[in-house]
């Protein structure tokens, strides 16, 4: 395997979350990465992609070669972001590597990204080693694109959808340079385009080339974000403040409750996201649990509020208390009191609110390590 030099790809990082973004950036550059500029927001993102867009090609010095998102942002999300990037002709690159971050890696999501043509999609929490993965990867093993009436992006199923021997070479401006073959499926014409491979072009590589890399820069990101775990316990605090305020507000009717749940709703998200990430599980754990029983459509009576309390005071010991990992004996009591809490509270509960009830519960159980998805 080849070690290869990420200092000349440009990265462009959109995280609406100061923390996260931070430290996105900081684990990018110690695994190499030497031209990263960071938007907390995508319209911020879409303006500066335009703004590449209105620049002759010969001096795109400084232009996107790939792009890290996370999904679930305000006002435009990162599946917008990428729906933008993929199909507006405004967009400088309709190629570019995309990668999607997201604490919400259900299946729907996934799904949703993958049909607007997201390259990756890697949920949160993570580990340096799988981001660094999952980049090798992007730059490796890229896959054609594909051009229908309905989808512009990179191949879905990951395999040649034509059959050998039935392609025609089409010369369109698009296409030139970039090996590009139309066909018919199903009666509809579909194009394959296999756009130049400029990351590994950069990296230095060569078309039999893998790569990997260096033990010191991933010695130098784990060191970065060890650094990050220390001061997470004193960011997430400040969620849990406003996790506490919602609820009150909520509860004392100071604000219809469907306000104060919707802002519980989107705080669970981002810490579902996070908690892994810098060593504290049970953050995501609980958060993830928090998440399902605040969405949209969920009971808004005192026991419900009931529950939402439980599952704060579980995040308050954790991140209070800085239980980082599983947290042992206390992290076994604490989750059996919310689980005590959660029983207490459902049961008068209907038997159809009841199978919702376990679905939720199945949903939230602690996963055994952080996992990436691809598209």
């Amino acid at each position: 395997m080849a070690f290869y030099n990420l200092a000349n790809i440009n990265v462009m990082v959109v995280e609406d979350t100061a923390f996260m973004r931070l430290m996105l950036v900081q684990v990018l550059e110690a695994l190499g990465f030497q031209k990263v500029v960071s938007f907390s927001s995508a319209d911020k993102a879409i303006e500066h992609l335009k703004g590449i867009a209105g620049t002759p090609y010969r001096n795109r010095v400084q232009g996107v070669d790939l792009i890290i998102s996370d999904l679930v942002m305000a006002p435009i999300d990162g599946l917008m972001l990428l729906r933008w990037v993929r199909r507006h002709k405004q967009s400088p690159d309709r190629f570019v590597p995309f990668v999607m971050l997201s604490g919400l890696a259900d299946v729907d999501e996934v799904a949703v990204a993958r049909d607007l043509g997201v390259t990756e999609f890697m949920a949160k929490p993570f580990s340096v080693q799988s981001m660094g993965e999952r980049l090798m990867a992007v730059i490796d093993m890229p896959r054609q694109f594909v051009k229908t009436d309905e989808y512009f992006g990179p191949d879905r199923r990951r395999q040649r959808l034509y059959p050998e021997g039935s392609d025609r070479r089409v010369n369109t401006d698009e296409g030139k340079g970039k090996g590009e073959y139309t066909t018919t499926i199903n009666g509809k014409p579909v194009t394959f385009l296999r756009p130049m491979n400029r990351l590994k072009d950069k990296v230095g590589g060569n078309a039999l080339s893998t790569g990997t890399l260096p033990l010191e820069a991933m010695q130098r990101a784990l060191g970065t974000l060890d650094k990050a775990v220390e001061d997470y316990a004193d960011w997430a605090r400040k969620y849990v403040q406003e996790l506490v305020q919602a609820y009150t507000e909520s509860f004392a009717n100071v604000k219809p409750r469907r306000v104060g749940l919707k802002r519980i709703n989107e705080i669970a998200h981002e810490l579902r996201g996070q908690g892994g990430t810098f060593g504290y599980p049970l953050v995501s754990d609980f958060s993830k649990s928090l998440y399902y029983y605040t969405v949209a459509g969920s009971r808004e009576d005192d026991n419900a509020m009931g529950i939402v309390k439980s599952h704060i005071d579980a995040l308050r010991a954790v991140i209070n208390g800085k239980v980082e990992g599983r947290g042992g004996r206390i992290g076994e009591e604490l989750l059996t009191v919310l689980q005590m809490a959660i029983e207490k509270f459902s049961a008068n509960w209907t038997e159809e609110e009841r199978i919702v009830l376990r679905r939720k519960t199945a949903a939230s159980q602690p996963k055994a390590a952080p996992q990436t998805q691809s598209a």
